[in-house]
């Protein structure tokens, strides 16, 4: 037989009971961009219906007639992480970096709102109806759920923003705090899963999320410590590379490992003199071909109205423009009205076109091939050192 709950509870348990469906139910397909609105429309509404429900005057008391104030009904027990996270988590939102701080937002929004929930639903619980009493221990479940989901996110964005950081990235102290505030979560949520899991029962609802938790804050301390770690590396490009101690052998062999790990990124040039030449006369060339085809500093309106002026010339040349008579191929004038054929479009280029191409053009080993095999040495001594005569003086 299908149990029968009893839907009178009265005020102002049924105005509680509303407020978590909707905000259960609005936060259930809600995108994750999206939570901090949400939190913050139900956070309020659920902190003023908190302050309206009765609350407990008598203290728990146990065997041997001592009380406690260790948490112990479900509520209590999910509130054991939310109370810790809730005002280090509104701190965090000051101090975060600019790439982090929404995130970061959003994580203290849920905190907040989270809270106000199973605080709703442990004074919920003190209520004498069945129904709500099993809508308090649902709602605290969603609750670790949806904290759950969070955190997992947080791992993820931690694990993206590690792969893209690079030592230009310019608010190191920010990131370095922010990695280890992370890390504390991660470490708060894994003794607060352990904690909570031995207090609760093996057919509460609250088991399943609060296992989960344990893992998710653990994956959570990784990506930070991994973050953190990076953040420290990449840290000696600013310091500097003066107190590395460079090889003063002039023998001593380097490989490219070594001395790019001597060199400041972005302030030696490694190409060869040669090469530099190649490059520029390339840029040259492709500049030369934009600025021939319109692709330099014109608009799409300039190439448009370009397009159409070529295309009234050609017309012209075609048609005459007074007696719409067709022209033939060798003809000058209109033999119809007899106006005088215009010239064809590019006609000024026409005799570079009949020419044919240009001769070929070769550089780099005909005229001062000499010069730039010296020059490039020259250039490859004053990175390695000189390396003249190896084993000469062994022959002597």
């Amino acid at each position: 037989m299908k149990k029968q709950f009893d839907c009178s509870i009265g005020e102002p348990w049924s105005s509680a009971v509303r407020a978590l469906e909707a905000y259960t139910g609005e936060m259930r397909g809600a995108p994750v961009h999206d939570i901090a609105r949400i939190c913050n429309k139900h956070g309020p509404l659920m902190v003023g219906i908190t302050k309206r429900l009765p609350k407990r005057t008598t203290p728990r008391i146990f065997q041997g007639g001592g009380t406690t104030n260790l948490p112990y009904t479900a509520p209590e027990l999910a509130q054991v992480l939310l109370k810790a996270l809730e005002k280090s988590c509104r701190t965090e939102v000051q101090l975060a970096p600019v790439e982090l701080l929404e995130t970061t937002a959003q994580f203290a929004s849920l905190v907040s709102s989270e809270l106000a929930v199973c605080q709703l639903a442990e004074l919920l619980d003190e209520a004498v109806n069945e129904q709500a009493s099993f809508l308090e221990e649902l709602a605290v479940a969603d609750s670790s759920e949806r904290i759950n989901a969070h955190l997992h996110h947080l791992t993820e964005v931690m694990k993206s923003f590690s792969s893209e950081l690079t030592y230009l990235y310019p608010e190191w102290h920010a990131l370095l705090h922010h990695t280890l505030f992370l890390k504390k979560v991660g470490l708060l949520t894994l003794h607060s899963s352990a904690f909570v899991s031995k207090m609760l029962s093996n057919h509460d609802p609250l088991l399943s999320p609060i296992t989960r938790l344990a893992v998710t804050g653990e994956a959570l301390g990784r990506a930070a410590k991994a973050c953190n770690e990076k953040a420290i590396s990449l840290m000696r490009f600013d310091s500097g590379f003066d107190t590395v101690k460079r090889p003063t052998a002039l023998r001593e062999k380097k490989s490219m490992i070594g001395l790019l790990g001597t060199m400041q990124p972005g302030s030696n040039n490694l190409l060869m003199p040669s090469e530099a030449r190649r490059r520029k006369r390339i840029d040259q060339k492709l500049a030369r071909r934009r600025v021939l085809g319109g692709g330099a500093n014109s608009s799409d309106e300039d190439i448009q109205k370009e397009k159409g002026v070529i295309e009234q010339q050609y017309a012209a040349h075609a048609q005459c423009t007074k007696c719409q008579n067709i022209y033939r191929d060798d003809s000058v004038y209109c033999r119809m009205c007899g106006q005088k054929r215009p010239d064809p479009p590019f006609a000024s280029q026409l005799h570079v076109k009949n020419a044919g191409p240009p001769p070929l053009k070769t550089f780099g080993r005909d005229v001062g091939s000499v010069e730039e095999e010296q020059q490039d040495k020259d250039f490859i001594n004053s990175i390695l050192g000189p390396r003249d005569a190896e084993g000469g003086g062994d022959n002597e």
